[in-house]
């Protein structure tokens, strides 16, 4: 069974699934072989961890799921002290995954030394769709040590400036815990939780309500060895809850869905050799969709599970080039039913394989640059190319 602790997102950068006001209960479905994707298309760990500890950087992947969708993950961090006592920082994310997800902005001015105060802001356009928050903290976002606390009023002046008589009541709120902990040798463990507690938006024409209610987290603990291997394990689990409810007079039925995305990804990385690096993984992901409707042709169940297992080889050619080698192998679940019906059909339940191979050029504290390829060896008969992938960190 696949843990589900929420502890949240793994950087001081905005919130990874932002509400921004989508009420709509959609079908949101993957495909079988879309964990498999998902994995090639993540940055490698030291990559990572650069990122993480670095003041002012960008990070990338897009990759191919399927002929008519990409995955996206785009992060961007700047931070400019002013002074010895203050700071200001942006941030923005876009990562989307199972749907296209809105480019979120982040402005924050932070007030202090070894202990912070500050304000910030998700900014848009409109000003009745931006939002407002404070939080405290403890060192810096790209210290070793470091721990924030926050809270978000989203659409904090809506129901002052909003066109219309829509209220939210009670307004979207964020509360968020970040931390991290990083010994120069030995365990590193970061983490955060986010929360998004119950809120209402009171649609008056046509008369309606609709809901929302979500929870986040995730979790990386490393234990990095002097003799050169590391070993550690990531949790992830992240829920949607949304409703709908027409009011007297308006058509429509009531309906009711959970959105559930987690994973669990347990490795271990060993230096071979001075240029030499391998990793060996085991990785569970499950992603559901019920959509629950008082009309039962609109209801709707989909879940995906895949167990699977990997491994990398890094080879370093020169100062600036090095070689990428994946193999991954896992088994797929696939369900999905619709018009009510409790016995989920299964569409898929099967083998599938991956190579990759890319090539990764590397000017170091400037940027890291992979372009990476992936071919299916399951259906080889079939279809060989399986897609592409470009995988960057930039320093600034």
């Amino acid at each position: 069974m696949l843990i589900t602790l929420l502890l949240g997102s793994l950087s001081p950068t905005p919130a990874r699934g932002q509400f921004n006001g989508d009420f709509r209960i959609q079908r949101h479905r993957l495909a079988d072989e879309n964990f498999l994707d998902w994995k090639a298309y993540q940055l490698p760990l030291d990559w990572r961890l650069e990122w993480e500890l670095a003041r002012n950087a960008m990070r990338a992947s897009v990759g191919s799921l399927s002929e008519e969708r990409f995955y996206q993950g785009v992060e961007l961090k700047l931070a400019k002290p002013l002074g010895r006592y203050a700071a200001i920082g942006y941030a923005q994310r876009q990562v989307s995954f199972f749907r296209p997800e809105p480019l979120l902005q982040e402005v924050e001015l932070r007030v202090g030394e070894a202990f912070n105060a500050s304000i910030f802001g998700w900014t848009q356009h409109v000003k009745s769709d931006g939002s407002l928050g404070a939080a405290v903290s403890y060192r810096t976002p790209d210290a070793p040590v470091f721990l924030r606390l926050s809270h978000l009023d989203q659409y904090a002046l809506f129901n002052q400036r909003s066109e219309g008589d829509d209220v939210f009541s009670p307004i979207p709120t964020v509360e968020r815990v970040q931390f991290r902990w990083f010994a120069a040798d030995g365990l590193h463990v970061q983490g955060d939780l986010r929360s998004e507690p119950p809120s209402r938006l009171k649609e008056a024409l046509p008369a309606a309500s609709r809901t929302y209610s979500g929870k986040e987290g995730e979790l990386l603990v490393l234990w990095q060895s002097p003799g050169g291997w590391t070993a550690g394990f990531e949790v992830f689990a992240d829920q949607e809850q949304r409703g709908y409810a027409p009011g007297p007079g308006t058509a429509g039925a009531a309906a009711a869905q959970t959105l559930r995305l987690s994973w669990l990804d347990v490795f271990w990385r060993q230096r071979l050799s001075p240029v030499d690096v391998a990793s060996v993984g085991w990785l569970d992901s499950r992603f559901t969709n019920t959509i629950d409707s008082a009309t039962p042709a609109d209801s709707y169940r989909f879940r995906l599970f895949t167990t699977q297992g990997y491994g990398e080889w890094e080879h370093t050619q020169s100062d600036w080039l090095r070689w990428r080698y994946t193999l991954q192998v896992g088994h797929v679940h696939l369900f999905e039913s619709t018009g009510g019906v409790r016995n989920d059909e299964e569409l898929a339940d099967e083998l599938q394989a991956k190579v990759g191979v890319g090539i990764a050029l590397v000017e170091p504290a400037s940027y890291t640059v992979l372009f990476n390829t992936t071919w299916d060896i399951d259906i080889i008969d079939k279809k060989q190319w399986d897609g592409g992938n470009i995988q960057l960190v930039l320093f600034f």
